[in-house]
């Protein structure tokens, strides 16, 4: 949750009397409904996807996202070899038309945690899924990538929120939580700790961020880029 509710506008809390709510369970797959239920939304964490990547995964399916490869566009940057899938999976390789997949301007991305891997659900150890640009790895499960975050933000309409979320931050800033703290400050008293950015100070310094973030080097490269291209990074809300 904290990988998401860090660099978005995206809060959770438990639930009370909702009726509409998230009810995680250990099933023996992982998965979780695509969207907004409003009524009781389960997602299975199987013992095997309890990491946090992979958690964040399902969260993000039912915050609204869909797998990368399912988008309209996604035969300009993958090859889909049918015959190596598991006859029963291949529904998980679906494309879906701009009816059902908006994805909101934003690029393709091989880095994407909603991406699977090479070999997802092959019943032979051979690849599923081809990417088009070479020495591009796809299907990582560590965190949300730079476009993700910038997704969920236009989704959400988190672009340029600073708030806090908790009637104490103020004060907890105050007394110096903003440093003691960080792991709640920064996420849920952003505008106390003043760690959102104005947008006209998110700014990529490189002409090729973009280019340099889908493939990755967010990661990689954190050093360079986090000072460098805060923009394609998707670091500018906290």
């Amino acid at each position: 949750m904290k990988q998401w509710s860090a660099k978005t506008c995206i809060t959770f809390k438990e639930r009370t009397n909702e009726k509409a709510f998230i009810y995680f369970f250990i099933g023996g797959s992982c998965f979780s409904e695509v969207g907004r239920t409003g009524d009781k939304q389960y997602i299975s964490i199987a013992p095997h996807c309890w990491n946090a990547g992979d958690v964040a995964h399902e969260i993000a399916h039912a915050l609204g996202f869909y797998h990368e490869q399912s988008r309209p566009d996604r035969d300009e940057y993958v090859t889909i070899n049918w015959d190596n899938i598991v006859e029963s999976e291949k529904v998980n390789f679906a494309k879906y038309g701009p009816s059902r997949i908006d994805s909101l301007g934003v690029d393709y991305d091989y880095n994407s945690l909603m991406h699977f891997e090479e070999t997802a659900f092959s019943k032979n150890g051979q690849p599923t899924i081809i990417p088009k640009q070479a020495g591009v790895t796809i299907g990582q499960r560590d965190g949300p990538s730079a476009l993700d975050i910038k997704q969920m933000n236009l989704l959400y309409k988190c672009n340029g929120s600073c708030k806090d979320n908790n009637y104490n931050c103020r004060s907890w800033a105050r007394r110096g939580e903003c440093h003691r703290n960080p792991r709640y400050m920064r996420v849920y008293c952003k505008k106390s700790c003043r760690v959102c950015n104005a947008q006209g100070s998110c700014m990529d310094r490189n002409r090729y961020c973009r280019h340099w973030a889908a493939r990755g080097y967010c990661y990689a490269n954190p050093g360079y880029m986090r000072p460098n291209c805060k923009r394609s990074c998707g670091i500018c809300y906290g």
